[in-house]
């Protein structure tokens, strides 16, 4: 065999040929050895990477704020209008937002991961389901923490940062009116995308920026038609 010959020959000795086979053995080697290199670092790559999990993208209204608590311990509840990937997130603030469409800022957010696939009709409550909760305060919606005024407040919910928020749902409770701007931190403007009245809900005791419930619930079925609920 020519590695034989190769042990025992003198390179000069080597024919053409002889030679052109020895390239192609060594190159031939050298290829499967990069081969199981390239393979054996590819499965080491897929059992060290995070599995990343799948998360629904949602639309306005296909989930609504259907509470707020400020009393002690502030508290909200928010249901599912449609199934839901486990992994989703969603994050909630109480940051007014502002006629130029930022946040107000100085106050806090708080994101909600799905612990699993959820039905739609699932309702999800702040305190309850607590564990399923972390805080997402920045330099946008601010670094205050997510706390509830009992003078009314507002609680946006959105996907995406916040500096480009994707809003699904809105609800106040310092008025029946939403403001044109947020001007204190019990104020806000509807941000884009929502309706007022369907995906937007202003409560409170009248139209007057500090007519304030401490809390409001919806109290109706959860079990209705999505399009009969908002």
């Amino acid at each position: 065999m020519l590695v034989n010959r190769l042990k025992k020959t003198n390179l000069f000795d080597l024919s053409d040929k002889d030679i052109c086979n020895c390239f192609f053995i060594h190159f031939a080697i050298l290829s499967k050895y990069t081969i199981m290199k390239t393979l054996l670092f590819s499965f080491i790559l897929i059992l060290t990477s995070p599995i990343i999990l799948g998360q629904t993208t949602l639309s306005p209204g296909e989930m609504a704020i259907i509470g707020i608590g400020a009393d002690n311990p502030d508290d909200f509840h928010f249901i599912f209008l449609v199934d839901i990937e486990s992994g989703t997130e969603i994050i909630f603030t109480d940051s007014g937002w502002k006629s130029d469409n930022t946040f107000r800022g100085l106050e806090g957010a708080t994101k909600y991961t799905a612990p699993s696939a959820l039905n739609a009709g699932t309702v999800i409550s702040y305190v309850t389901n607590s564990a399923n909760f972390t805080s997402a305060n920045d330099a946008n919606v601010g670094t205050n923490g997510f706390n509830l005024s009992t003078q009314g407040d507002q609680v946006f919910a959105f996907q995406g940062s916040s500096s480009s928020p994707t809003f699904i749902y809105a609800s106040q409770t310092n008025s029946t009116s939403w403001q044109s701007t947020s001007s204190y931190s019990t104020q806000s403007a509807i941000p884009q995308g929502l309706v007022d009245g369907v995906t937007a809900v202003a409560v409170g005791s009248g139209a007057g920026s500090i007519n304030d419930y401490d809390n409001a619930w919806y109290s109706g079925s959860t079990s209705a038609n999505p399009s009969a609920l908002l």
